[in-house]
């Protein structure tokens, strides 16, 4: 936690120490999240999987070097997981959905010379819970489960996307995964040895304009 901690340090430095001259980029996406997670070890009997829930946020890009920027894109998302629990042969199903607020400071790489970029970016994440609820599937009834989860969740983020000019406008579309490292639940005394943690595949389509020119 302390790494991640330092790491998002540092990458707001680069950007307050950028020069002058660097060239920004904001913008605005939108997209979807392919959360899960991940428990170690397993229980017998709990099955967590895939559900595509909403993300969306803004997107800061400044300059560091040729090719190298810092980019911030503080978000809106949900995370969480679809939940199967068989006991004594009786199944039954429930959506876990954790709201954040979250902030990736990514570095990216761009590659190649072209009027099409693409990119390659990795960086640590930090997000704090809003709310989280927890929903029957087969009842459709809801419950607050907020105080059963740490409110911050420290993790890593990798991917890579690509620019295309679009007039005085600038759309790239981009995809990464993002690795939870916090152990989720408050609670781990009647189970000291379990970990519970956020894993995603977060898809994006958005639109960006340039602020300043080298």
């Amino acid at each position: 936690m302390r790494t991640v901690t330092g790491l998002l340090g540092t990458l707001f430095v680069l950007a307050l120490t950028a020069p002058v001259n660097a060239e920004t980029t904001i913008g605005a996406f939108g997209g979807v999240n392919l959360a899960t997670l991940h428990e170690a070890p397993s229980e017998q009997g709990l099955a967590f999987s895939t559900k595509g829930l909403p993300e969306a946020g803004a997107v800061v890009d400044v300059t560091l070097g040729r090719r190298l920027s810092l980019r911030l894109e503080p978000m809106f998302l949900q995370k969480g997981s679809g939940i199967s629990v068989n006991l004594f042969g009786t199944p039954s199903t429930a959506t876990l959905r954790l709201s954040y607020l979250e902030l990736p400071a990514l570095l990216s790489l761009t590659l190649g010379a072209g009027p099409v970029r693409p990119y390659v970016m990795a960086g640590p994440t930090v997000g704090y819970l809003m709310s989280a609820k927890g929903t029957n599937d087969a009842t459709g009834k809801e419950t607050d489960v907020l105080k059963q989860y740490k409110r911050t969740d420290f993790g890593v983020s990798f991917g890579g996307g690509v620019r295309v000019p679009a007039g005085g406008a600038v759309v790239f579309v981009e995809g990464r995964y993002s690795m939870g490292l916090t152990n989720l639940p408050k609670d781990t005394g009647s189970a000291p040895g379990l970990t519970l943690k956020n894993r995603g595949v977060q898809v994006g389509l958005g639109v960006s304009f340039r602020l300043g020119h080298h």
